[in-house]
């Protein structure tokens, strides 16, 4: 039979994934932030700043933890998405 022909479509098809563009913002917002830290982390080195090096290494786990969270709400939304019957 061609391709059309009663009979021939799948007896299940896959939920098609949506893309997550609303989190774009906040990962951009969170490589900021972390490119901030390298950067004062850098400038710490060079100056011998203690605590700007601290603080540097902060932000960037600061971005990280955020990060990691935006991933999760992301695996959660699609796993909820492939559950959900249709």
């Amino acid at each position: 039979m061609a391709p059309g022909c009663p009979g021939t479509e799948p007896a299940y098809e896959m939920p098609r994934r949506e893309e997550h563009t609303v989190g774009l913002d906040d990962k951009v917002k969170h490589q900021a932030t972390d490119a901030k830290g390298k950067a004062k982390e850098a400038t710490g080195a060079v100056t011998g700043d203690e605590g700007m090096k601290a603080e540097g290494r902060d932000d960037q786990g600061k971005a990280k933890a955020k990060e990691a969270g935006r991933h999760a709400k992301e695996a959660a939304s699609d796993l909820k998405d492939t559950v959900k019957p249709n």
